[in-house]
């Protein structure tokens, strides 16, 4: 009994030695790969409202408020009227500001998320169908578009669950 108790041992001792050699020689992590994925797509979801916090606060404050970019106000005088366009241009500036802050607020997470898509996608809806031409890349606009609002999708509605999921401790 003391014996084959040994030799169960030492078979142990080199069944590990023997994995840890091949883990070093062919540049495995022993790390569990479900660790390494979390901790990515928790930086991933942690950073990607920074983004498009950003892309809000440029859009609203330097292309509209402070008119950085004369083109949106055509757009906006286009679509809406030339009578009130730079008021109404400012307004909207203001109003992605506004969307900026409320996303780095954290408030209300899937209401923003939702906000924003619809937001995108009826701003870029009407600018297709009526002002292609101020686009910055025309109708390609659109893609753009579309991948902001999967972005944005992805990261409140896909992201967020697989974060906030337990892990399953396997036996």
């Amino acid at each position: 009994m003391k014996c084959s108790l040994y030799i169960s041992f030492q078979h142990l001792e080199q069944d590990a030695a023997s994995k840890a050699h091949h883990c070093a020689n062919t540049n495995v992590s022993t790390t569990p790969p479900n660790a390494f994925t979390k901790m990515t797509q928790t930086n991933i979801h942690r950073l990607v409202p920074y983004f498009t916090s950003l892309i809000w606060l440029v859009n609203g404050l330097f292309c509209k408020v402070l008119n950085l970019v004369p083109r949106h106000e055509q757009i906006v005088s286009r679509i809406l009227g030339h009578d009130h366009s730079r008021l109404l241009t400012i307004s909207i500036g203001l109003s992605e500001i506004l969307m900026s802050a409320w996303i780095l607020s954290g408030l209300k997470k899937r209401l923003c998320a939702v906000t924003q898509i619809v937001v995108v996608a009826i701003m870029n809806t009407l600018e297709f169908i009526v002002v292609p031409d101020l686009l910055l890349w025309g109708r390609l606009n659109s893609l753009f578009a579309f991948l902001f609002i999967l972005l944005i999708y992805y990261n409140e509605f896909v992201l967020n669950k697989q974060i906030t999921k337990p892990d399953v401790l396997t036996p």
